[in-house]
Parts: structure tokens; sequence; C-alpha cells
């Protein structure tokens, strides 16, 4: 079972704003930096900055 089935939302991966993992299994999700940094936009921006805030934070 999915996220979305778990919560009842009635919508495909491509409408969502997250991953639609299944609940029942451990998966191996990469995040690639290089990628992030490379989009130019303000949403990659905003995403670059998050990410950075966050590894301070646990770093810290």
């Amino acid at each position: 079972m999915k996220f979305s089935e778990s919560f009842n939302m009635e919508f495909q991966q491509s409408n969502l704003d997250f991953i639609d993992i299944p609940l029942d299994t451990d998966l191996q999700f990469f995040i690639d930096p290089t990628s992030i940094r490379a989009l130019k936009t303000n949403w990659g921006g905003s995403l670059e900055k998050l990410i950075q805030d966050y590894f301070a934070d646990v770093l810290a």
C-alpha cells in the first residue's frame, strides 16, 4: 500500500507534491545535490537552502 492510498488520496504520482512511497518496505532513496544545485529556478534555490539549513542543524 502506498502513502496516498493509506490516506485515501485520489491522485496519481504526477499530481502529488511528494514521492508516493510504499509503506510496507524500505527504500533506498537518494537525493543528488549536484542536480539540485544545477536547477536554476527559484524552487531549486529554495530547495538547496532548505537542505543546507537542515544539515547545518543536524551537524551543529
